[in-house]
């Protein structure tokens, strides 16, 4: 007896398709790749915009540069009020310059000449009234 073209004998491949003709797939196979490439995709989604994701990740490294920006900035000013600190401690020059700018204070037989401020302040003055009989 021989056997239909198609058949399939143990042990051995099923026949190649023809060149140009696409092998069919399960529907088994069909639903796998299905559910793999869903599964990619949600992954993919989850990486950039999850908790953790891509987008997170550039935010908090803006964020990081901004901190350590502050930092810096903070750092130059502790040492500016450092170097004062030390100034108002050891230097006398400094602690008469400021008793005399901030506070007004003269030496003996000298002469303090004070000058109005540019824009005089605007004092405050109440709405006229108007008196109706």
């Amino acid at each position: 007896m021989s056997e239909p073209a198609a058949a399939v004998r143990p042990g051995r491949r099923p026949a190649r398709p023809a060149k140009g003709e696409a092998p069919k797939a399960s529907p088994a196979r069909r639903i796998l790749f299905f559910v793999v490439g869903l599964t990619a995709a949600i992954v993919m989604l989850a990486g950039i915009t999850g908790e953790r994701g891509y987008r997170d990740v550039r935010r908090q490294r803006a964020s990081l540069s901004k901190l350590r920006a502050e930092v810096a900035s903070l750092h130059r000013e502790n040492a500016r009020l450092l170097t004062q600190v030390r100034d108002l401690r050891s230097d006398p020059y400094v602690l008469e310059q400021i008793a005399r700018e901030k506070l007004g204070y003269a030496r003996p037989g000298e002469i303090v000449f004070q000058f109005p401020a540019e824009h005089p302040p605007v004092p405050e003055t109440a709405p006229p009234t108007v008196e109706t009989e």
